[in-house]
């Protein structure tokens, strides 16, 4: 895939599905166990709903001294908002191993290095990374991106967990709940329910 391809046009929609199962969720990390940067990436994507120019942007600093329940600290890159984002048990058990292999490095050198040139991994890397994990762990969806991994945070939260629509819309920093379940390709019940009743 090119990096023209990886770029959607000015002013096209993003469209992209989440990871709908914790079972297929469950098939990517199994794919992904043996690499550990990758894991992280996708174990801190998943739980947190950051954009991936936010997760490129990450630095030692901002994580090397957080235990569970303390919050990530950053600046959005596309709304230059600060946020505030809590580290639960899973984040933090996936990003000791990086922050261990990382530890003669100053705060402020990337979390999520190329392997290659030791520099932050780029936005378009990134969203082929996911795609390219999606796709050989074989689970369910058609269009895989970027997007993904923050839609799947939202869907799962909704969908598995019963977190209420407002909390995930205060999360996302949707203008309203119906943007978020828009966002996120579910039908409100209320919708739904009337499409059942027969004329």
């Amino acid at each position: 895939m090119s990096q023209a391809e990886n770029h959607p046009q000015k002013g096209s929609r993003i469209s992209a599905d989440p990871i709908t199962s914790l079972e297929d969720i469950e098939k990517v990390k199994a794919y992904l166990f043996k690499h550990p940067r990758n894991y992280a990436i996708f174990i801190l994507a998943i739980n947190t709903n950051l954009r991936i120019g936010d997760i490129s942007k990450l630095t030692i600093g901002q994580v090397r001294n957080l235990s569970p329940g303390q919050d990530i600290l950053l600046h959005e890159e596309k709304t230059g908002k600060q946020r505030r984002i809590t580290m639960n048990h899973g984040v933090y058990k996936a990003i000791a191993p990086i922050l261990k292999s990382l530890s003669g490095k100053a705060d402020n050198e990337p979390l999520f290095q190329s392997e290659k040139t030791g520099k932050n991994l780029t936005v378009p890397t990134l969203s082929l990374l996911i795609k390219t994990w999606c796709r050989r762990a074989k689970i369910k969806g058609n269009h895989f991106s970027g997007h993904t991994t923050r839609k799947t945070f939202g869907f799962i939260q909704k969908q598995v967990f019963n977190t209420p629509t407002y909390l995930i819309t205060k999360m996302f920093n949707h203008s309203s709940e119906e943007t978020t379940l828009r966002y996120l390709g579910i039908q409100p019940e209320e919708i739904r329910s009337a499409y059942m009743k027969e004329i």
